[in-house]
């Protein structure tokens, strides 16, 4: 752990993302947008030392056997992925890790996609018998704080590793089916935080040569960049960048093929924000950033259902699962 820690300090991730800071950690207690302007206090519980934890001490029992079922009875068109940046602060770190695994199974996911794992959590998922009965887990080492993949076993994948151009230890992680769905490619990455536009760019052109040669793909993630505005847009009176040159154009110029799912189902306004300050306030310093920082983009899928997960409180102080939402998007396959 102490090495895990290091490793944080050293790749500079005091800040969630590109975001303001969220987590406030070596605070004893958080501030929480209440009625607009009002505070409340929220407890923060002891420092966790996460050595210690019994990670795998966790019961999905109820939840695999959900998962379980619905994968033996998915339609065989049909294609399901969650992406949630579970976010590694520690507070309340057991219980909101919990609550995502909770939440993710019950949906029976092809896919699962977690960003911002702790070596210690992404150990536990590793070591959980009843969980590895029913999904492969990608094996490559964490350090700091990374990206993991569960994959259903009748899938049969093969999991890979692709360096990114980086300064905080980001790559690109992906998996190719070879059963029930051959030939569908899911990559998922955290791409680079802060202001670190260029970076961003050359991370998705290392993604888009590699699912150059998928027919279909999904590509999903914190992308650490919004779709209608710049970061920090909310504190200015003047946007930074006109629409014309927000970063999101760098989507249709390296991943042309690529369709964002949110825009392709058509979900509703109030909820296309996976980071927000006003819905999800505890856990969310600035009660102004409301942010589309996740994504799912597909290729050769079409879209069938958008849902955002995480949105309930998982105790009386108002605690979500995570800084991020996360998401879940069922697409048909093939094309139809």
């Amino acid at each position: 752990m102490v090495q895990s820690l290091l490793v944080l300090l050293l790749m500079g991730l005091s800040l969630s993302g590109n975001k303001a800071d969220s987590s406030s950690s070596s605070s004893a207690e958080r501030s929480a947008a209440d009625s607009g302007t009002a505070k409340r206090a929220i407890k923060r519980p002891p420092w966790l030392d996460l050595t210690k934890a019994d990670w795998p001490s966790f019961n999905w029992e109820a939840e695999l056997a959900e998962a379980r079922y619905g994968l033996a009875n998915r339609p065989a068109d049909r294609l399901r992925v969650v992406t949630w940046n579970v976010w590694f602060d520690d507070f309340y770190i057991l219980q909101r890790h919990d609550a995502i695994m909770k939440e993710s199974l019950v949906l029976s996911p092809d896919f699962i996609c977690f960003q911002e794992v702790l070596p210690e959590f992404a150990k536990a998922l590793r070591e959980h018998a009843g969980l590895n009965e029913l999904y492969d887990i990608s094996p490559f080492r964490i350090e700091g704080y990374g990206v993991i993949m569960l994959a259903s076993k009748d899938l049969r994948v093969d999991f890979g590793q692709n360096e990114f151009p980086t300064r905080m230890g980001r790559s690109l992680l992906h998996a190719t089916a070879h059963a029930r769905l051959p030939g569908v490619v899911v990559a998922t990455a955290h791409l680079e935080s802060m202001n670190s536009r260029s970076y961003r760019k050359q991370q998705l052109e290392v993604a888009a040569n590699y699912l150059r040669g998928a027919e279909r793909a999904v590509i999903c993630g914190d992308f650490n960049f919004d779709d209608r505005k710049s970061w920090g847009d909310w504190q200015r009176s003047v946007p930074l960048l006109p629409p014309e040159e927000l970063e999101n154009h760098v989507l249709e110029e390296v991943l042309p093929d690529f369709v964002d799912t949110f825009l392709e189902f058509g979900h509703d306004e109030e909820t296309r924000w996976t980071f927000d300050g006003t819905r999800n306030p505890v856990c969310v310093r600035d009660s102004g950033e409301r942010m589309r920082y996740d994504r799912l983009m597909a290729k050769g899928l079409r879209a069938q259902s958008y849902r955002m997960l995480g949105e309930a409180a998982i105790n009386d102080q108002g605690v979500r699962p995570s800084d991020h939402y996360g998401l879940t998007v069922d697409m048909a396959w093939p094309l139809v």
